[in-house]
This record gives structure tokens, sequence and C-alpha cells, in this order.
């Protein structure tokens, strides 16, 4: 094989449904002389990756879609990337943590800077496991908004017991909460910055029966417990949100995720971009429940407006899948990418609705 251990693929890039593959692949992929391409499935064809292109174009490689003015997978590029500096918009924080798994692999030293640092988990993460590598970092520790690394470093082998993944864990916890379930799972790192295990401490506090054993790394869950609804800011953990609204599901009250507020049919909604949820609305039309709360989906015929929201709370704003409905009350929505869908009808009757960002 190469000296360097790289070598252009001989085939495409076929990623699937992995959007972690795609963002951390491409900063690779453009160390690389040759093009390498790259694609998905249908939702990864519609990701955004056209920031993460930039940086890298103004770093020397050379990218571009397939579509003419669409911003999203497949995609071809080719490198050498070099040493350099780059602004890079963090709605997404893979952006920033595949240019930084790149950056000891080129030549010259990379200083990557970002307005609004966001998942600051994530980027935390990955800082943590290239230092375990080896890799020197260099990073606004208060802010998160610059990281600069030094390029021909070498990455370093390690022998590390590797401890269950939260985000993983996160899925047969709630399946647990329901009655007469009893779940232990061992090999948990109590003390991990992965973001999603504060997955579990949103379980604690909306009254789930979990015990934390920091000796023996087990996470016990005994279900059947009555859960409430509480409100919780999922700015940094986005891709909770699923499952999280599941547990809602399960509660008393109203659960609110995705930095949302709820209260006397009033809705503040605050969200991010990118893709983790785009549709929850349809699917949890199939379990009898609507956006992941326990009311009764109106039909479409309905005349008799509910007070409280019909509505997905999703991360690229609202998704309803039939009608959104707001009366008595008022919903503000602040997200940065596609503010409100509906296939249905919109309804508004003695409040009103106020967005900004994203469109309409």
């Amino acid at each position: 094989g190469p000296v360097d251990g790289r070598k252009t693929p001989d085939d495409i890039v076929n990623v699937d449904n992995s959007g972690t593959t795609l963002y951390f692949m491409t900063s690779v992929a453009a160390l690389l002389r040759d093009y390498t391409v790259f694609t998905g499935d249908k939702s990864i064809r519609k990701r955004p990756v056209q920031p993460l292109l930039t940086a890298l174009n103004q770093l020397g490689a050379q990218s571009s879609t397939t579509r003419e003015g669409n911003a999203c997978a497949p995609f071809f590029i080719k490198g050498p990337i070099h040493g350099g500096e780059v602004n890079v918009p963090c709605t997404t924080s893979q952006y920033i943590s595949s240019l930084m798994i790149a950056a000891p692999m080129c030549d010259g030293n990379i200083r990557i800077t970002t307005d609004h640092p966001a998942e600051i988990p994530y980027l935390d993460m990955t800082i943590k496991w290239l230092k375990e590598a080896g890799i020197q970092v260099t990073y606004d520790e208060k802010e998160h908004k610059f990281f600069e690394i030094k390029g021909n470093q070498k990455y370093k082998a390690f022998d590390k017991y590797m401890p269950s993944d939260w985000s993983s864990v996160a899925f047969p916890t709630v399946a647990a909460l329901t009655p007469g379930s009893n779940l232990t799972i061992r090999n948990m790192d109590f003390k991990d910055s992965q973001g999603d295990a504060v997955v579990i401490d949103h379980l604690i506090r909306m009254g789930a029966d979990i015990q934390k054993d920091e000796t023996s790394g087990d996470l016990i869950i005994h279900g059947g417990k009555q859960l409430h609804g509480i409100s919780m800011d999922l700015k940094n953990t986005p891709d909770a949100l699923p499952i999280l609204c599941v547990a809602g599901c399960m509660a008393d009250g109203t659960t609110a995720t995705g930095s949302i507020t709820v209260s006397d049919g009033t809705c503040h909604i605050t969200t991010g971009g990118g893709s983790t949820l785009q549709s929850y609305g349809e699917t949890a039309d199939k379990w009898g429940v609507w956006g992941g709360l326990p009311q009764q989906q109106p039909t479409e015929e309905s005349t008799t407006l509910r007070r409280d929201p019909i509505v997905s709370a999703t991360a690229r704003g609202l998704w309803a899948g039939k009608m959104l409905a707001v009366t008595g009350g008022s919903l503000t929505l602040d997200c940065s990418d596609v503010a409100l869908y509906s296939t249905g009808n919109l309804v508004v009757g003695g409040g009103h609705i106020t967005l900004s960002g994203g469109d309409t």
C-alpha cells in the first residue's frame, strides 16, 4: 500500500444513511490528490454539505456537487489541502470535527473559527479523542470559537477499553421505562464527555426510576413509574430529540424538547439546523399521538380549534402532517433552517404566530 496509508477509493463512496461518515470522510478525501465521489441514500442527498466543501476549497481542495444549485451529495472532491484559516458555520458540529480530524495530516497549520458554536459536547469529544491519539490541539476552551491544529502530525495507536455508546443506550433505556421492564446496561462511563449522556438526566427529571452505579459502571432501569412532562434544551444534543419525544408520549402533561417551552396555549420554540428529524409527526400519527404529545389528532374537517398548537417539533422547525392549529395563544418560532411546513391547513384563530429565521 501507499507509504502514508492513504489512497483514492477505486469506486464511489456510498455512505448510505451515515451523515457522520459523509462529513468526516470528506475532509480525509481532501488530503488525496485524485477525486473521490460521495453519495448516500435519499436523506443524505438532502443533507447540506456545501459549507464544509467551501471551507475545504479555501484550503486548496477542488470540489463541487453534481447538481447545479444543490448544496448536497452527490459531490466530488480532490486535494491536497494545505494550511490556512477558515471560518465555518457551526450549524452542525460535524463540519468542524471533520476539519480537525484531517488537519494534522496536511502540510501547514490550520486555524478554524466559528461565530456561533453549537453542539459543544461533540466538539469537546472530538478534541478528547484527538489528544488520546497524540494530536496537539489549541482551542478556545471558554467559548469554542477557534481551533488551531499543527500540520504534519502523526496519529498514534493506543489501547483503550471502549465504554458503551450513550446515543445507542438511550433507545433501550426508554423502552425499559414501560411497565414490567427491568434492564441493566453495563460498561457505562459516567464521566464520558459524549453529549447524549444527558438523556439519562432528562429521564430522571421526568421521574424515571434509573440508578447510576459509578463503581460498577452499570445503568439500572426499572420500568412502570409514571413520568411527568418537563422542558429541556437540546441545542447541544439534537440527536436526542427523537427518543425523548417517545419518552414524552409516556408522560403526564406536556413534554417540550428542542429548546421548547410551553405554557397556557403558548409555544416558544428555538431550534438549530440540520436534518435530525424531518417528519416525526408522520411517524407519531401511526402511534396515535401527534408531534410526540399525548393529544387527540385533529381531522382535516375539524372546525373546532384547540387551544394548544398541534405541531411536530423538529431540528428544522415545525412540521405538521395534516393541520397546524393555533388558537387562544401564540406560537413563536426561531430557527436557522426551514421554519414552518404543513402539508395541510395552517389555521390561526384568536392567537398569532411569530417566525424568525428560515423559510415559511
